[in-house]
Order: C-alpha cells, then structure tokens, then sequence
C-alpha cells in the first residue's frame, strides 16, 4: 500500500527528526500500514518503547558465555527478553490484531520472520506452520536438549517460539490468498488459524514462557 511505502521511505536513516517518527508511529493506532513500516526498517529502534522483561538480567548472565561462542539460540533468547525485543513483540502484536489488507498481512509476517531468520533453517518443513512445528519438536528441540541450560520447560517453550516466529513468512497465507481477494474483516476471518499460531509465539516470548 502507499502508506506502507511512504512509512518505509521515511524511516531511512536520517530523513526525520525524533518527533516525526514518533507521530509517525501514533498515526499507527488507528492504521497498521504505519508500524509495519517500522518493524521492516528499524526493529531495533522503535518509538515509545516497553520495559525488558523481568527475568533479563537472569537470561543474559545464563547465555553470555554461549553468546560469546557465536551461540544464535543464546543470542535470540536474550534479543527477544531485552526492551527492544520485547517492543518488536508489543508492536508485532498490535500489528496482527488490526491488518486490512493481503499487502499488510504479508509485509508483516515477512517483517516477524526477519527479526527471528537468525535460527532460520532452510527445507521443506516450513511451508505450513503445522509441518514446522512438527519440524521443531523432532529437530530444532532435540539439538539443544544437549546442553543443560536449555531443559527448563520455560526455555524450552520460548525456543519453540523462536523457531516458529524465524520461519514466519508470506509463504503461509498464500494457499489463502490464491482463492481470495478479500480484505478487511473477511480477509482477516480467512487468515485467523495462521495469525493465531503467531501471535501465540509472539506472547510466549512476552511471558517469558509462563503461562497465563
């Protein structure tokens, strides 16, 4: 859409000033377009921020020495626990509850699966969201139960996350979108079983894996 490209265009390294952006971002309350343009351009800096999660600090003395050794898993788990990462998850989830059209939709799963593609895993396995989850449990799980850090259920739900959110693409609402040309509430109706599987991912990594 336009307001998507604009939003792109704008948000390159210096063409607006801090207030610009800023009421940039607001005028994505009410259109989407706006901060799927953000989470292309700047995931890493957004306007209006929300705290890192409690359990950081805890997460970041864990992982440092894996981190360190080029550890991605290690790397990704802090990333998604600290402010930043936890703002990329508030807005990605703002995001899905209010796309109106195919344009937006794709834009911002493919802008949810480049903030996580460090633990992309190239293969057929995630065409759809159930074969990858399917994928997840057999191998991705399975690598890192070698290390003990990793066995704790909270953990272990935050890498299932990971993983899902770093294989989120288009790709996925495409059989949709071939049959229809809908938009708004009947699109978003169409795309409900993939949104939902995304959004759970997204709110994990919020909780921290607790549930409720």
């Amino acid at each position: 859409s336009d307001m998507l490209d604009s939003a792109r265009l704008l948000l390159q390294p210096n063409l607006i000033d801090d207030a610009t952006r800023v009421r940039l971002w607001d005028m994505g309350r009410r259109n989407k377009a706006y901060r799927i343009g953000f989470l292309l351009e700047c995931p890493d800096e957004l306007p209006r921020t929300v705290p890192a999660r409690a359990d950081v600090s805890v997460l970041t003395d864990r992982s440092t020495p894996l981190v360190h050794a080029g550890n991605e898993v290690a790397r990704m788990l802090v990333r998604a626990a600290g402010a930043p990462g936890q703002s990329f998850l508030a807005a990605s989830l703002d995001v899905l509850g209010g796309l109106n059209s195919q344009e937006e939709v794709s834009a911002a799963l493919n802008a949810i699966g480049a903030y996580f593609a460090a633990l992309r895993v190239r293969g057929e396995h995630s065409q759809t969201p159930q074969n990858l989850l399917g994928w997840v449990e057999m191998t991705a799980l399975e690598q890192v139960k070698v290390d003990a850090r990793y066995l704790d259920p909270q953990i272990q739900a935050q890498l299932r996350a990971l993983y899902l959110l770093a294989h989120t693409s288009e790709e996925w609402v495409v059989p949709v979108f071939a049959q229809s040309d809908a938009g708004g509430s009947v699109m978003r109706k169409q795309i409900e079983p993939i949104v939902m599987i995304v959004a759970e991912a997204l709110r994990v990594l919020r909780s921290g894996g607790r549930m409720g």
